[in-house]
C-alpha cells in the first residue's frame, strides 16, 4: 500500500512522494515526487520550507529508486502533507500557452 513519505537520498535532496516498495525489484516507486528545500528562517517557531516539482519536463509522474540509494524514510508532519497536496492540486490547473 502506498503512503506519502519523506525520503533522504544518498548525496541527494529530501523528496516527498507517494511511495510503494517492490521487494522483487528491490526498489521504491515514487509517484509525483517533489524536492523539499528548507530555509534558515523560521515561521511561527517552525522550520520554513518549499517544495519543487522534480519531473516538470517529464511525460511521466513516477520514478524508481533502488533501495540502496535511500538513507532513510519517515512519515511527514500533517502540514507538510498539506503543502504536498496543495502543490499536486496546482498541477491540475492548465497552464496557458
Amino acid at each position: 500500500m502506498s503512503e506519502v513519505k519523506i525520503l533522504t537520498l544518498v548525496g541527494g535532496p529530501l523528496i516527498i512522494a507517494k511511495v510503494d516498495f517492490d521487494s522483487k525489484k528491490n526498489c521504491y516507486t515514487l509517484e509525483n515526487p517533489l524536492n523539499i528545500v528548507f530555509s534558515t528562517q523560521k515561521e511561527n517557531d517552525k522550520p520554513k520550507f518549499s517544495v519543487f516539482e522534480m519531473l516538470m519536463l517529464s511525460s511521466e509522474s513516477t520514478i524508481e529508486i533502488k533501495e540502496n540509494n535511500i538513507l532513510y524514510s519517515y512519515l511527514p508532519l500533517p502540514e507538510i502533507i498539506d503543502q504536498y497536496n496543495t502543490m499536486l492540486l496546482n498541477k491540475l490547473i492548465p497552464i496557458d500557452n
